[in-house]
This record gives structure tokens, C-alpha cells and sequence, in this order.
């Protein structure tokens, strides 16, 4: 990640005064706790405006609960599982950078859930109704930012006045928002752990500390709640140890969906609709699941799957398969050849 002004001046300068941040006045506890931990040693703390209940706040907690229903952990944020066979990273278009198509649409289709330009949400007593001005969008790639950008435009998901806005990591130093949408867009079959820039400590840093509101995470969250929960996946997961410290803190918050649950409220499904086995990875992303689902070998690649105890699926080995509305479960296939692997240089083109 580039190097920001503030690091050249913090870095560079003879200045004998330097203070390290202790009260911070943007993140609402959900998100300045994991920040704290990660980066700061547990040593930042909130302002005590930070714990006013705002309108928008009001807004969001209404609709979660109505929305995921018991799948909600009640915090203002969620890391959603898009995760399976048929979901990966590839190179967009001729450029150099990547997209994740299946996270892109799931992104916007959640944009459009939030603003309810068609009014299916009533705004409850004391909220207020959510603009494109109060959305973020970040990613790692440039690819993703214009295909996003693109979908933005598709679905007339902006007005005269307002419009979300769409950033890479780089670009969002020193930019905030009410709410975020990460899309973290690394995806490759097999190799799940294999994060390169994306498991950086400065852009996770970034990425997690511009929301104020409510941010959600989307990425391949199913196996790395695995790999946090699998001894034998530890010590290569430990390679990237601020971000494994990130998957723990939403699994032991019990932050983590999948993708089915996230696709049921967009479209005002009941969550008894959601038949068991899609929350799949809901369950193994919780601290009751931490058993060992998978065998993963030396390289880190999960070998295969198997079903949560207990339940009613089959004692086959499976693999998350995604749907056009729904996921669903079946026995282990072989991926669908991915594109080109994401490099390291595909974050800025």
C-alpha cells in the first residue's frame, strides 16, 4: 500500500513531539473494539458522544432484526460468506486488476436493499431513511471499484443529488462514512489463505476504520472462519496475523452470514424459508462449531468438508455450491477453472 502523507510526516520528521491516538471520535463500539485490539494494542478508546443512539442507528437496528431475525448477532456489523465452488477472483476485462462478480452483486443488490427507494421498509419511530450520501464503498482493486461503479449506473442507484461512493483502499485514507461496504474480492480456489496484499496490516487498517455506522464485510469468510477454528490451518493462517485476528473477532461476535441469508432479506424472505442447510456457514463461523470441519494439508488447502454434527445432510463430503437465489449444498465437484490468479500488483493499476 502506498505510503500517505501523515506516514511521511510521522516517519520522516525531526518533530521531538509525536503522539500516539487515545480517544477516537469516529467508530461506534462494534467496530472500535476490533480496531483497538488489531492495531492499537487495546489501547484506543471511545468518546462518549459515540454511544448516543443516532437516528440512522435506529434505522439499521430495525431492519437487521426484521431481516435476519435470529441469524442477527445485534451488532451494526456483518461479514457475509460468499464462498463456493463457482465463487472466485479473475482478472477483469484486459486490465491487470481483479473483480469478484459474486460479491460485486450481492454488494449493490445490498445498496439498493438499504436505500428502499421502494418504500417495502417503514422507517421506524425516532430513525430515519438512508441516502446514497450515507454509503462507502471500498475495495482493494481497481477492477472491482469500476464494476461496481458500472452496476451503480445499470441500476439507477443514485439521484440528482446523491450517489454512493465507490473507493479503492488506497484512495479512502482520510475518507469516512456512515456506512461501509467492503469488498475484500480475493478469492482463489484451493488456496484460501492465499491473501497477498489483501492481508496487509496497514490496508486492513484502513478498510476497517472508516465506517462510523454500520459496515459489511463481503468475502470468502466460510474458510477462513474454518482456518481460525483448525489447528492444522493455524500456523499457516499465523502468517497473516492481523488478519486472522480480524476473521476471529467476527466469529466470536457471531458477526458471520452467508450469502443466503444476506440474499433472503433483500427479498423479504421469512428466515424460516431458509432451509437448514443454509446456514452452513453461519454455523461453522460461531464459537459452538469449533470443531474441525475440514482436513487441510501443508499448504493450507482445504481437502474437503464435512457436514456439521448432528444434522440431517449427508455424511458425504460437500462443497457450497452457489445458486442464482439461494445456496445450496451438494456432493464435492470440482471447481469451474477460475481465471488468472490475482498477483499482488493487481490492487492499483
Amino acid at each position: 500500500m502506498a505510503k500517505s502523507f501523515f506516514d511521511a510526516m510521522w516517519r520522516d520528521s525531526e518533530l521531538s513531539e509525536k503522539a500516539q491516538l487515545e480517544v477516537q471520535h469516529r467508530m461506534k463500539a462494534a467496530h472500535s473494539d476490533l480496531v483497538s485490539q488489531v492495531f492499537y494494542n487495546g489501547t484506543l478508546k471511545n468518546h462518549p458522544s459515540l454511544a448516543i443512539q443516532t437516528p440512522l442507528d435506529v434505522t439499521l437496528n430495525h431492519a437487521l432484526r426484521q431481516g435476519l431475525g435470529k441469524h442477527w448477532a445485534g451488532h451494526l456489523r456483518i461479514a457475509v460468506a460468499v464462498s463456493g465452488a463457482n465463487v472466485f477472483s479473475q482478472t477483469y476485462g484486459v486490465s491487470k486488476s481483479s473483480v469478484n462478480y459474486a460479491e460485486a452483486n450481492l454488494l449493490v443488490d445490498h445498496i439498493a436493499w438499504l436505500v428502499d427507494n421502494e418504500g417495502k421498509r417503514t422507517i421506524p419511530e425516532g430513525g430515519r431513511k438512508i441516502t446514497y450520501d450515507d454509503i462507502l464503498v471500498i475495495s482493494p482493486y481497481t477492477g472491482q471499484v469500476a464494476y461496481i461503479n458500472q452496476l451503480i449506473w445499470h441500476m439507477k442507484l443514485f439521484n440528482e443529488t446523491s450517489r454512493p461512493k465507490v473507493l479503492t483502499s488506497n484512495t479512502v485514507q482520510g475518507d469516512e462514512a456512515p456506512i461501509v461496504l467492503l469488498s475484500m474480492v480475493r478469492n482463489t480456489p484451493n488456496k484460501p489463505l492465499k491473501l497477498g496484499f489483501v492481508g496487509q496490516k496497514k490496508q486492513l487498517c484502513v478498510n476497517f476504520s472508516r465506517v462510523k455506522n454500520y459496515q459489511i464485510t463481503f468475502g470468502n469468510w466460510l474458510p477462513w472462519a474454518m482456518a481460525d477454528c483448525n489447528e492444522n490451518s493455524k500456523k499457516i493462517f499465523n502468517k497473516v496475523n492481523d488478519f486472522r485476528k480480524i476473521v476471529n473477532h467476527h466469529r466470536l461476535k457471531k458477526d458471520i452470514v452467508s450469502a443466503a441469508h444476506l440474499e433472503a432479506m433483500h427479498r423479504n424472505m421469512a428466515s424460516t424459508e431458509l432451509r437448514d442447510i443454509d446456514g452452513f456457514a453461519f454455523q461453522l463461523a460461531h464459537p459452538k462449531s469449533n470443531r474441525q470441519y475440514s482436513r487441510v494439508d501443508k499448504r493450507g488447502r482445504a481437502a474437503e468438508i464435512t457436514w456439521v454434527s448432528g444434522s440431517t445432510a449427508p455424511s458425504q463430503p460437500v462443497v457450497p455450491i452457489r445458486s442464482a437465489n439461494n445456496v445450496f449444498f451438494a456432493r464435492a465437484k470440482k471447481p469451474r477453472t477460475a481465471g488468472p490468479e490475482p498477483t499482488d500488483e493487481n490492487m492499483e493499476d
